[in-house]
């Protein structure tokens, strides 16, 4: 799982929090998490793809560029 998420405030943190309760029901997750457009980058994303990566939650603004990987 790739959570690139912005966390500056309440609803970030509430987001993850809820990502954290339904992963925490399923079965066991390796989880990659981005805090900031800077560490958000479409090599990142490329790379988790290779790694098999089974989802992406993403939440920061002005991602196209970075998650134009996963359009492909």
């Amino acid at each position: 799982m790739f959570i690139a998420l912005r966390m500056a405030g309440i609803a970030g943190q509430e987001k993850l929090s809820g990502i954290f309760r339904y992963l925490g029901d399923s079965p066991a997750w390796d989880v990659t998490l981005v805090r900031t457009a800077a560490e958000l980058t479409s090599a990142r994303v490329c790379a988790a793809l290779r790694d098999g990566c089974d989802g992406f939650v993403f939440s920061l603004p002005n991602a196209a560029r970075a998650s134009a990987p996963l359009a492909e």
